[in-house]
């Protein structure tokens, strides 16, 4: 089955009985012949068993040298579903909201006894941007998941002759798969300033500590807004922000696309 990307579909089923056959068609509309110079196959299968997507996406290019450069993804995403109610990298979140509010508690402290920390004001701005864009990809990342699921459940259909799931259409999951790299990148980046200010900031000792805590002022609560700003932003957003996925699929069928 062709459509309009310039692809080719095919349904697996749930083995891999059929590929030999599968490649021969191919071979019969001239889809594979000599002068075929690149090949990309994706595969998209959602597990219900593990409540997971899987993504697979190969390369195969021919060289002029008539040797052969592959290339291959394998990528894993859980959604969020209505049942549990989990949200992705949750434990993860759980800790970065507690090295927020030690963050913010420590930098309070040390400024009500030492006065205004060096370059607090550049650490303040950039962790509040890099919360801003991690929060930004990954309420990206759900919305297209969200979306493509969506998608995926109007393209399938069932064969009445061999009672087995096919699909309309084509689904892609990788755009999806790509958005979650780049959340994760930005997430390690956030995560990475925010352990390197928490150990400069416990840079003294605990008597030191106890003592700038006697000393606390509150006027000084309210006189570094950027701050302030940016440790409600990470707490809020890095904890609250929620992806609105919800489906039911229960076929376990692979969509191979095809493209030249």
């Amino acid at each position: 089955m062709t459509y309009n990307g310039g692809g080719y579909i095919l349904n697996m089923g749930h083995s891999k009985r059929g590929l030999p056959t599968f490649f021969r068609k191919m071979i019969v509309p001239r889809w594979l012949d000599d002068l075929t110079r690149v090949i990309f196959i994706e595969a998209s299968l959602y597990n219900p068993n593990i409540n997971a997507v899987i993504v697979v996406s190969l390369m195969v290019e021919r060289l002029a040298t008539h040797n052969y450069l592959t290339d291959a993804q394998i990528g894993l995403m859980k959604p969020l579903t209505s049942s549990t109610m989990d949200m992705y990298d949750m434990t993860f979140k759980y800790f970065l909201f507690l090295l927020l509010i030690i963050l913010y508690v420590v930098q309070l402290i040390y400024s009500s006894r030492y006065g205004t920390l060096k370059i607090s004001f550049f650490y303040d701005v950039l962790i509040l941007v890099l919360t801003i864009v991690t929060c930004t990809y990954f309420y990206q990342y759900g919305t297209c998941l969200s979306g493509t699921f969506k998608f995926y459940q109007s393209s399938v259909q069932v064969s009445q002759e061999q009672g087995r799931i096919g699909f309309k259409q084509h689904v892609s999951f990788t755009y999806c798969y790509d958005l979650l790299l780049i959340y994760q990148s930005w997430l390690a980046m956030l995560t990475l300033l925010l352990l390197c200010r928490f150990i400069k900031l416990l840079q003294f000792t605990p008597f030191r500590f106890l003592s700038a805590f006697k000393s606390f002022n509150l006027k000084l609560f309210f006189s570094t807004p950027i701050c302030l700003l940016s440790r409600i932003c990470s707490l809020v957003c890095v904890t609250s922000v929620k992806s609105k996925i919800h489906f039911i699929c229960n076929d376990t069928d692979f969509t191979l696309n095809f493209h030249r």
